[in-house]
């Protein structure tokens, strides 16, 4: 009777454990893919701000070269290439942030049912246990009455 009842404290207790682990390595894994997802992103930014600040130093170049009415046409383009830059990049980032947000909420969404799961499971299992335990008990407790009546 002991023996049962630890081995299945201790398969109870091992299913906690092995769930827990499964939890956290799901955890581990979204937290990296979302780590991975910023470094990305910011990668990107950086290209892009590589990019942007290259056009600036090769129109500069430019400008030294060309004179008066040339200079301000060019300083007015860099000026749109620079808003339209801004604006794309705004576009692109704010793009990029909602993709992360539903990344995050689709992982959370995941943990949140994994986790439900989990619960459930580790729920039935406690029941079955104190089901058993039950049924062990009411067993004690018949053997101990029959053992009075033959004595």
């Amino acid at each position: 009777m002991t023996s049962t009842t630890s081995s299945t404290f201790a398969a109870v207790s091992s299913d906690e454990a092995r769930l827990q682990g499964y939890r956290e390595q799901i955890q581990r894994r979204n937290d990296l893919e979302i780590q991975e997802m910023q470094a990305q992103h910011a990668d990107e930014l950086q290209e892009l701000s590589k990019s942007q600040v290259q056009q600036v130093e090769a129109l500069k170049k430019g400008f030294d070269v060309k004179i008066s009415e040339e200079a301000t046409t060019l300083e007015e383009q860099l000026r749109q290439v620079r808003s339209q830059h801004q604006k794309n990049l705004s576009i692109e980032k704010q793009a990029e942030e909602e993709e992360l947000a539903k990344l995050k909420f689709t992982h959370q969404k995941r943990i949140e049912e994994y986790k439900k799961n989990a619960e459930a499971q580790f729920e039935s299992t406690q029941k079955q246990l104190q089901r058993s335990i039950q049924e062990l008990h009411e067993k004690a407790r018949k053997t101990g009455q029959r053992e009075k009546e033959r004595s």
